[in-house]
C-alpha cells in the first residue's frame, strides 16, 4: 500500500477545569439511534483523552475484510498551534485491527500532558503493510483524525479552488457557523475524492473564504464538469458552479440566507423526513447553546464562558465544551457513536453546572435530520438551549446585608488619609504630605512611608485644613517630608507646615520621573537594600498603587517609565542603584516588550487584562497566604495610595474595584483565597456597600 499524508491531523484537546460552585447540575437525556458498526467511546476524565478516527473508503477500492490502524505519539513542548512537520516522527504506541466497516474508532484513555509539563500529540494511520492497492489521505476533522482510502490506481491529481460567497447581510441572523464541511465527488457516481472543512482564513475576508485543495483522478483531461462539491449549511440555500481556469478547477458556491418564520422551527437547506432514510442515519450530533436571562448582565456576574459535559450511560465521557456567554453562540460536541460494542445503543446526557447567582435549566431542545458532506450522510442531530437566570441584586437590601468587613474612610480624600493615619498609626515623629489631587509625584511615596513608619498625609495645593493640623498634632510629629515640587505642594502650605517642622524635606524632580528616582535614593539610603526595584507605568496610576505593598513591605523602591521610554534619571538610577533584579508591573499596553528590554534583570513581569485583575495578578503572585486585603477604587489614585504602606504592614494585598459593578476577577479571587477579612478604604461614592458585600457573599 502507497501511502500519501495530506495532513491537518487532530491534537489533545485541552480544555479548562469545569467552573462550578455548588456542584449541582442541569441535564437532558438523548437515546441515539443507528451507527452502523461504530464502536463507542469510553468514559475519560481528568488527564485523559480519546483520539477518534473516522474512516471512509472510496466505492473503487475493494475494501480488505480487516485493517489495522496505529496510534502515534509525539512529545511536544505545547500544543497551542503546533503543526508536525513530519507525521512519520513519532512512537508507535498502539495498534489495533478493527473490520474495514468500522466507520469510527476510538483509541481511548490516552495522557493529555505528562508529569515534566510537555504535552502528548497523537496522530492515527492506516498500516501500509497490508500489500493492498490504494492510498491514503488523512485531514482534520473538528477533533478527529479522518483517514479517506481511495484506489491507488488514480495517479493523477487535480488541483482545485473553493470559494464561498455568503450572502447573509454580513451575518445579521448570527447563524452562520464558523466551520464548514464539504465533499468533492464525481458526477453522477457516488465516489467521493475530497472531504475537508471550510473556514476564514488569512486573506479572507468576512463574506469570502476560499481554500485550495488537491485531490486524486483518473487519469486523462480536465473537465470541471466531470466534478461537483456537496455543502449543506443549516439555515442557508446553497448554490454551486463549476469553471475551468487554466489548470484549475473553480467551485464557485454562494450560501444565501432563508429565515424561518417559526423560531422554534429548524430551517435546513436539506431537511429530512423521511422514515426510511431516518432509520439509516449514520452520524450523530449534539449541540448547545444559552440564553442569559439577567438584565444584560446588569450585576456584573455573568461568567465569561458556559461549560456543558457529555455522558454516556450516566458516565462521564470526559468530553465537554465550553460556549461563550453571548447570546447566539453555540458549541457542538461532534461526530458521536450511536451504539455500544454490544450493539445497545448509547443514551447521551448533557450537564451543565449551575453558577453561582445563577439558575439553569433546559429551555428548548430540537431533534432533526440533515445531510453532510452532500447528500449521502445522513447525521441525526440534537440542539440544547439551556436558559441561565439572575435575579438582579437590590442594592438597598445587599446594603442593609450585615457583614464582618471593616471601611475606614471620611468625608473626602483629605479626610480618609487621615482616618486611615488614626486608626493604623499611634504616634509617628515623620509624616509625608502629598497633594491630593496629582498622582505622579506621591505614588512611590509608599515605600517611603514604610520605611519611615510615617503616614502619608493629603493636602490641597493651597493651604492645610485645620482636621490636617489637628492630625498632625496628634501625631506628635517632628520632620515633615513634602514629596513633589511647588507646583504639587505649594510654598504657601509649606510655609504652614513650618510651624511643626522648621527644616522641611522637599523630595522633588523637574517631573514624576525624576521625583521617582530622588525617592528611590531615599528609600535606599534607608533600607542599604540595592539591586532590587520596582518597574511601573508613570502614565497611569492603578499598577503602582496595586504593587506597592509589596515594594513596601521588601524595601524594594519603585521606578516610573513611560510605556516606550526609560528616562535619563531613571536609567542613572537603575546604575547608580546597582539594580540587577526588577519586577515589572503592568501589561504590555502600559509597559512595551521594547521597553522591557531596556530594563535591567526582569525577574517578572505581573500583569492582567486590566487593573482589576492586575491588582489580582500581585495579591495570587505575592501574597498567597495573606487572610487580609484592603480594597480601593480603581478609578481614583488617592485612597489607594494612603492604604499601601498599611498594606505592607499587615502583609496584605491591595485589591481595586470598580464602583458600578463587580469585578469578576476579584471576586473570584476572593472566593478562592485565604481573605477572611475585607477592608473598604474611601466612602460610598467609589467602593459602595453593595459592592463589598456582593464580594463576600
Amino acid at each position: 500500500m502507497k501511502r500519501q499524508s495530506i495532513s491537518i491531523l487532530t491534537a489533545v484537546l485541552m480544555g479548562t477545569s469545569v467552573f462550578g460552585v455548588n456542584g449541582a447540575f442541569n441535564s437532558y437525556a438523548v437515546d441515539a439511534n443507528d451507527y452502523g458498526s461504530a464502536v463507542s467511546s469510553a468514559p475519560n476524565s481528568g488527564n485523559k483523552f480519546q483520539q477518534q478516527v473516522i474512516i471512509q473508503w472510496s466505492n473503487k477500492v475493494k475494501k480488505p475484510e480487516n485493517v489495522t490502524l496505529k496510534l502515534y505519539k509525539k512529545i511536544v513542548p505545547t500544543l497551542d498551534g503546533y503543526q508536525p512537520d513530519d507525521v512519520n516522527d513519532g512512537t508507535l504506541i498502539k495498534k489495533v485491527t478493527v473490520p474495514s466497516s468500522t466507520m469510527l474508532y476510538s483509541f481511548d484513555g490516552l495522557e493529555k500532558q505528562n508529569s515534566d509539563g510537555t504535552f502528548n500529540y497523537y496522530y492515527a494511520m492506516i498500516d501500509d503493510s497490508s500489500g493492498e492497492n490504494y492510498d491514503v489521505m488523512y485531514t482534520r476533522l473538528g477533533s478527529s483524525t479522518s483517514i479517506y482510502v481511495y484506489s491507488a490506481n488514480q495517479t493523477t491529481t487535480q488541483d482545485a479552488d473553493i470559494k464561498l460567497l455568503w450572502n447573509d447581510s454580513n451575518n445579521s441572523a448570527g447563524k452562520r457557523p464558523s466551520v464548514v464541511d464539504f465533499r468533492v465527488k464525481e458526477k453522477d457516481t457516488p465516489e467521493t475524492v475530497y472531504v475537508a472543512q471550510l473556514k476564514k482564513g488569512t486573506g479572507d475576508t468576512e463574506n469570502y473564504w476560499s481554500k485550495s485543495i488537491n485531490f486524486k483522478k483518473d487519469s486523462g483531461d480536465l473537465t470541471a464538469e466531470k466534478y461537483e462539491i456537496k455543502i449543506s449549511i443549516d439555515g442557508y440555500e446553497v448554490s454551486t458552479k463549476n469553471v475551468e481556469a487554466g489548470n484549475k478547477i473553480i467551485f464557485e458556491v454562494t450560501a444565501t440566507y432563508k429565515p424561518t418564520s417559526n423560531d422554534n422551527t429548524h430551517n435546513s437547506s436539506l431537511p429530512i423526513t423521511e422514515p426510511s432514510a431516518i432509520a439509516a442515519a449514520r452520524h450523530l450530533n449534539v449541540s448547545v447553546d444559552s440564553i442569559w436571562d439577567d438584565k444584560n448582565n446588569v450585576d456584573n456576574v455573568r461568567p465569561e464562558r458556559f461549560e456543558v459535559r457529555l455522558f454516556a450511560d450516566g458516565k462521564d465521557t470526559g468530553k465537554k465544551i465550553s460556549i461563550k456567554s453571548i447570546e447566539g453562540s453555540k458549541e457542538t460536541f461532534g461526530v458521536l457513536p450511536i451504539y455500544n460494542k454490544d450493539g445497545s445503543r448509547i443514551v447521551y446526557t448533557v450537564v451543565a453546572d449551575n453558577y453561582k447567582y445563577y439558575t439553569s435549566a433546559i429551555s428548548n431542545t430540537k431533534k432533526y435530520y440533515t445531510k453532510a458532506y452532500g447528500d449521502e450522510t445522513i447525521v441525526e442531530n440534537y440542539e440544547f438551549t439551556f436558559t441561565n437566570k439572575h435575579v438582579p441584586f437590590s442594592k438597598e437590601t445587599i446594603q442593609n446585608t450585615p457583614t464582618s468587613t471593616d471601611r475606614v474612610s471620611g468625608t473626602d480624600r483629605i479626610q480618609t488619609a487621615i482616618e486611615i493615619s488614626k486608626k493604623y498609626f499611634g504616634k509617628s515623629e515623620t509624616v509625608i504630605i502629598a497633594r491630593h489631587d496629582l498622582f505622579p509625584d506621591s505614588m512611590t511615596a509608599t515605600v517611603l512611608s514604610k520605611q519611615l513608619n510615617a503616614p502619608i498625609l493629603l493636602t490641597n495645593q493651597e493651604k492645610l485644613s485645620d482636621n490636617l493640623k489637628d492630625e498632625i498634632t496628634r501625631l506628635g510629629v517632628k520632620d515633615i517630608i513634602i514629596v513633589g515640587g511647588p507646583n504639587s505642594v505649594s510654598d504657601a502650605v509649606k510655609s504652614e507646615l513650618n510651624a511643626f517642622d522648621s527644616n522641611i524635606e522637599r523630595v522633588s524632580g523637574v517631573d514624576r520621573y525624576e521625583t521617582s528616582d530622588k525617592v528611590a535614593r531615599r528609600v535606599v539610603g534607608i533600607t542599604g537594600i540595592k539591586n532590587k526595584a520596582v518597574i511601573a507605568s508613570g502614565e497611569v496610576f492603578p499598577d503602582a498603587l496595586s504593587i506597592s505593598s509589596f515594594a513596601a513591605k521588601n524595601g524594594y523602591p519603585i521606578l516610573l517609565v513611560k510605556k516606550n521610554d526609560i528616562s535619563p534619571a531613571v536609567r542613572t538610577a537603575m546604575s547608580d542603584l546597582k539594580i540587577t533584579g526588577t519586577y515589572i508591573v503592568g501589561g504590555e499596553n502600559t509597559i512595551s516588550k521594547a521597553t522591557e528590554k531596556n530594563i535591567t534583570g526582569v525577574l517578572e513581569r505581573i500583569s492582567g487584562d486590566d487593573r482589576y485583575s492586575t491588582s489580582v495578578a500581585i495579591a495570587k503572585s505575592k501574597f498567597p497566604e495573606s487572610k487580609k486585603a484592603f480594597l480601593a477604587s480603581g478609578e481614583i489614585f488617592a485612597d489607594a495610595l494612603v492604604i499601601g504602606p498599611v498594606g505592607a504592614k499587615y502583609d496584605a494585598p491591595i485589591l481595586l474595584t470598580p464602583s458600578s459593578k463587580v469585578s469578576r476577577s476579584v471576586s473570584d479571587y476572593i472566593k478562592k483565597s485565604s481573605i477572611t477579612s475585607l477592608v473598604a478604604v474611601g466612602g460610598q461614592r467609589y467602593v459602595p456597600d453593595y459592592i463589598v458585600n456582593l464580594l463576600t457573599k
